[in-house]
């Protein structure tokens, strides 16, 4: 407890970051704060390991505005914490205590809770993050990892020594072997700290292009309607990336794509069919017929699409020939 009539500087002590074998000191000093003298007596000195030292002898009495102090010592003689009081006694009546508080070097481990890889596409690869173990403390700390999840998860290293001021990096890695939400926890047991639960998250998704039309409905089949010979007619598709990465497409005439013209050889491919169509037709004056892939093609004829994006592209058809 303390008293009106005097002040007690510091009213608590305390040692941090102490090492055995060393000595730390300061000075406590007790003040006659009232308007008359006051007898001030140590009344309970503390115990081993610290130690506290009368810088004079006491007087019996102490004035209005004197003080009376002494040296405080501790000398610690293993690392663990330590706890103790000075009382002084005043005017034989009241108890004027010190908290005395010693604390060795100790570990401070700090670790993220979560690891988010996102939308990742299922391309069996393995995707790695780090997550930063920091020891903010003074001491070296250690720290283990306890996972038995997921398989396509892993953790390393599981165990190891973080120094004062440094920074052990985890590697998560996760392997996309296959589509699915991924939601894991795994147990990050840290020295002087509560255990921390690390949770682990991904979503792994197919990568797919997909074709619309203006509408937003699904597009299978590209039905041009009738066309004269010499013209073209042009129809407009969106190119969707359904995927969380970048997607390069490009457009070209399908050589083995199913069907055939009408009176057309069926061992031919397409274009082979187009072209003797057209050579058929110019009765061979021309060595070469234009390209046959002019037939069908796409404007743009490639490109590049964000994750998610979309994008519109124009087919133009041109037939060759009366047919």
């Amino acid at each position: 407890m303390s008293s009106p009539s005097v002040r007690v500087v510091p009213p608590r002590v305390e040692f941090r970051e102490v090492r055995v074998g060393e000595v730390y000191r300061t000075t406590v000093t007790v003040t006659n704060v009232g308007g008359a003298s006051r007898d001030i007596v140590l009344q309970r000195p503390p115990s081993k390991p610290f130690k506290f030292t009368f810088n004079a002898p006491p007087s019996s009495a102490v004035a209005p505005g004197l003080s009376v102090g002494g040296s405080l010592t501790f000398s610690p003689e293993q690392a663990v914490e330590v706890a103790d009081s000075l009382e002084f006694l005043i005017d034989h009546l009241t108890t004027v205590e010190v908290q005395l508080r010693a604390y060795p070097p100790v570990c401070k481990l700090l670790v993220d809770s979560l690891v988010d890889f996102g939308s990742v596409t299922a391309t069996s690869q393995v995707i790695v993050k780090q997550l930063p173990l920091t020891n903010q403390g003074s001491a070296p700390g250690q720290y283990q990892v306890k996972f038995n999840g997921d398989p396509s998860v892993k953790l390393s290293p599981s165990r190891g020594t973080v120094m004062p001021g440094a920074t052990q990096w985890l590697t998560v890695e996760l392997s996309t072997h296959m589509p699915g939400l991924i939601e894991e926890m795994a147990l990050v047991k840290l020295q002087s700290s509560p255990d921390r639960s690390l949770r682990i998250r991904a979503e792994v998704v197919d990568q797919a292009l997909q074709i619309y039309d203006l509408q937003g409905s699904p597009l299978s089949c590209l039905s041009f309607g009738p066309v004269y010979n010499g013209t073209s007619r042009v129809e407009r598709v969106v190119l969707k990336n359904n995927g969380p990465a970048t997607c390069h497409w490009l457009g070209f005439l399908q050589d083995t794509a199913d069907g055939t013209e009408l009176a057309t050889e069926l061992w031919k491919s397409t274009d082979a069919a187009l072209l003797g169509r057209r050579r058929e037709t110019l009765n061979s004056k021309t060595p070469h017929g234009p390209d046959p892939s002019q037939v069908v093609c796409c404007v743009p004829k490639q490109g590049r699409i964000g994750p998610y994006e979309r994008i519109t592209v124009s087919v133009r058809f041109s037939p060759l020939c009366k047919r």
